[in-house]
């Protein structure tokens, strides 16, 4: 009986894509500083397990699938998401209702790619909270140049509330001032008066 060589037999295997092809796969070319970051696991830690073949513990791969929206099973085995449940990020996040949602695609959709590119721009140097901000002092400035008074007092209002509690002191004690000045730019007597005695 004639034995064949092992050298001759070939396996056609793909081999499976392991927990590190993975994790690679949710970097998806960022830093891995930045995933270490974005993770919360230390840099040497999330290092160890790219290049120095080190195994994640359960905890870890746990924070990864969560950090990523990914299931456990996809990340540990590589098996796929099952069809009937939804990902990790519907079942917990998803708090948002229709209306809202629509609203969203409704400001997305009538936006060119500039003016979305110009508002996540926004977005990311200012935060949602300095946005807000911006919107309740326009709103306030929009609302004082909406008054049916002068100009001019208009933009001393908008002054007024740029300013602190010593600009308020000066501005009522120069309206004092004014009212107790008579037409030839003289203090009154009354007003000479009180401040003498």
């Amino acid at each position: 009986m004639e034995r064949k060589n092992s050298d001759d037999v070939s396996l056609s295997f793909t081999p499976k894509e392991t927990l590190v092809d993975r994790i690679q796969t949710l970097i998806k070319g960022r830093s891995i500083r930045a995933v270490s970051l974005a993770w919360g696991l230390p840099y040497s830690t999330l290092n160890n397990y790219l290049n120095k073949g080190t195994d994640p513990s359960f905890k870890a791969i746990q924070v990864i699938a969560e950090a990523e929206k990914v299931s456990l099973d996809w990340l540990a085995f590589g098996s796929a998401q099952s069809k009937s449940e939804p990902p990790i990020d519907t079942l917990k996040y998803n708090k948002t209702s229709p209306a809202i949602r629509n609203a969203w695609d409704m400001v997305y959709e009538s936006l060119s790619d500039h003016e979305i590119n110009e508002l996540l721009k926004v977005i990311h140097r200012k935060g949602i909270e300095g946005i807000l901000q911006i919107t309740k002092t326009d709103s306030l400035e929009s609302s004082i140049d909406n008054l049916h008074i002068r100009p001019t007092l208009k933009q001393a209002i908008k002054l007024a509330m740029a300013g602190d509690e010593s600009l308020d002191q000066e501005i009522l004690r120069r309206i004092e001032e004014k009212k107790n000045t008579d037409e030839t730019g003289h203090l009154s007597q009354e007003e000479d008066h009180q401040k003498v005695g």
